[in-house]
């Protein structure tokens, strides 16, 4: 049987790695402590990430990792967002993490595509982007295809489509797709 790492354990391990990012702002003259947060927000912001997993869903250290991604762990360390988005990130998560009706976090395009061919009452799928950190991707059915749109999560938890539209929330979001869906169907339901 293989180990698995408890999440005390895995906590500690991500904070010990995370580590500022090397690139330098461009106003050079403001010292750089007081450009970059300290080890110590960094790992605040890890751990009220990892903490949910205590309120729902199942912790293992695949989603974790998924999570810090998402977050954009990976681009802070580059120097490419603040440590505000992933705390923005961070808060959107909180916000909607034990939101089952409509959000899957953890559904893959696999996942997602599956259920939709397979579960007919099932109108679409709320998830994490697998592919764009901080993006929720929502699944639809259009014919026999399956359809993938990314939403930007933006700083005020509410979310943005590629046209520019915001929507509140994800519920918001789930009332739009069931109003365009609700002529050829008579009952259109989040995946649960």
């Amino acid at each position: 049987k293989r180990h698995r790492p408890s999440l005390k354990t895995h906590l500690h391990t991500t904070m010990v790695v995370a580590q500022t990012p090397q690139v330098l702002p461009e106003n050079v003259c403001t010292p750089i402590s007081e450009v970059l947060p300290s080890q110590e927000e960094i790992n605040a912001v890890l751990l009220k990430a990892f903490k949910l997993f205590e309120t729902h869903h199942h912790y293992t250290v695949e989603r974790a990792s998924w999570i810090s991604k998402w977050i954009g762990m990976n681009e802070y360390k580059t120097g490419k967002i603040s440590i505000d988005i992933i705390n923005c990130r961070v808060e959107f998560l909180s916000s909607v993490w034990r939101n089952k009706n409509e959000f899957r976090p953890f559904d893959t395009i696999r996942d997602t595509s599956f259920i939709l061919h397979n579960r007919p009452e099932i109108a679409y799928i709320l998830r994490l982007s697998t592919s764009t950190p901080g993006n929720i991707t929502l699944s639809t059915r259009q014919g026999q295809q399956i359809i993938h749109k990314r939403f930007v999560v933006l700083e005020n938890k509410r979310l943005c489509n590629p046209q520019g539209v915001i929507y509140e929330n994800l519920s918001h979001i789930g009332r739009t797709v069931t109003e365009t869906l609700q002529p050829r169907k008579e009952v259109s339901t989040p995946a649960q």
